[in-house]
């Protein structure tokens, strides 16, 4: 398999790639990224990527003890019960959620097909969609829909459409839940802020809420279906002081730094070999300043 070095050394169009490949993904730099125009998504979906999502996602879990908050493990263990994660990326949450629950229905909708088949439950389904165009789906589908991190895929003015989409195929009685964290991460060093800035940065650029933290709870509570709106939050440290989940974590932050490299470093105004300094030095200041998240978790009940 090619490492990322060997892609960037390539034109940025690959020119081996498939005529496939070249309708579904777009390459900048030799860095594999989806090809949806109305898709603000900004990381790539290479292999190096779906490692960190997949690291990611267990980070997630052992720091807050459980896939989910919500009051649904009931239905996980039904028979026939339908769950939907919206914008499954690697398949990591509804992998797990699939092999966790075996008697459920998961389906993951994600805009780029880059789940693993190899190790695929047989209950989980994938849907290429893009959850901005609606969903193929009709009402009253889903027992439990979960979501997370879209942050930086989701303008201010979709906020509305997009709930409205996924209440209309919730279940009455099922449970919305969403993930995001705050854009603006704490104890921070110098160049560690900058990179916080610029991301903050890019998310104005494409006109993202980047509040969303805070906000997040009154979008439940503007829709009238939704009853029952419980907020959680919980901090995720990246310091030598958090252990093992704090080394990992920090890893995580610096690889999502690194793999969104292309799109930062016009904003950052840096070069290449400029940026790659940054990120060791932003690596020491999480771990010598204990540099912490804030995550939120939102749900609630459709009546």
């Amino acid at each position: 398999m090619l490492t990322r070095a060997d892609k960037e050394s390539n034109d940025s169009t690959v020119e081996n790639a498939t005529n496939s490949d070249r309708e579904e993904f777009r390459y900048i730099d030799g860095i594999r990224f989806h090809n949806v125009d109305n898709a603000l998504y900004p990381l790539p979906n290479d292999d190096e990527e779906c490692d960190r999502l997949h690291m990611q996602h267990f980070i997630m879990k052992n720091g807050w003890q459980s896939n989910f908050n919500s009051p649904v493990k009931h239905f996980l263990t039904h028979n026939d019960s339908e769950v939907l994660d919206a914008g499954c990326g690697a398949g990591s949450w509804a992998f797990d959620i699939a092999s966790s629950f075996p008697r459920s229905k998961v389906t993951g909708i994600d805009i780029s097909p880059i789940q693993p088949s190899g190790i695929k439950p047989k209950n989980f389904t994938f849907i290429q969609a893009n959850l901005l165009d609606g969903l193929p789906f009709k009402d009253n589908t889903f027992d439990f829909i979960f979501q997370r991190f879209l942050i930086a895929s989701i303008a201010v003015d979709q906020w509305p459409t997009v709930m409205n989409e996924l209440i209309r195929i919730l279940k009455p009685g099922g449970y919305l839940e969403l993930m995001e964290f705050d854009l603006r991460p704490e104890n921070l060093g110098p160049v560690s802020t900058r990179f916080a800035e610029a991301v903050i940065t890019l998310c104005l650029q494409q006109n993202c809420d980047i509040n969303l933290a805070s906000t997040l709870k009154s979008y439940f509570e503007q829709q009238n279906q939704l009853k029952d709106v419980k907020e959680e939050i919980k901090l995720f440290y990246g310091g030598a002081e958090a252990g093992k989940l704090g080394r990992a974590f920090n890893d995580d932050v610096i690889g999502f730094y690194k793999n969104i490299k292309v799109v930062l470093m016009p904003i950052l105004q840096t070069s290449s070999e400029e940026y790659d300094q940054m990120l060791e030095t932003a690596k020491k200041e999480w771990l010598e300043l204990n540099s912490y998240f804030h995550f939120i978790r939102v749900y609630a009940r459709k009546e």
